[in-house]
């Protein structure tokens, strides 16, 4: 079975009503398809990318250190 991708949407419904979620499908088409045949319509998806920009950079920024103690 093909690991399911995270889509997040913003859809109106039938009334004018603007929604806006996450769905998870196969693909970009399966999950226009879910949303519209949900009664969603003007539906706008994009992916939602695993992992990070840089694998390399720290999770953190580690604090500088200052030394306060005067003489």
């Amino acid at each position: 079975k093909i690991v399911q991708k995270e889509f997040t949407y913003t859809a109106a419904t039938d009334k004018g009503k603007q929604e806006s979620g996450s769905i998870f499908a196969d693909s970009i088409e399966e999950a226009k398809k879910i949303l519209e045949d949900s009664g969603l319509i003007s539906v706008i998806l994009e992916e939602v990318l695993v992992g990070r920009e840089n694998p390399f950079a720290p999770y953190y920024t580690p604090s500088l250190l200052v030394n306060t103690k005067t003489k």
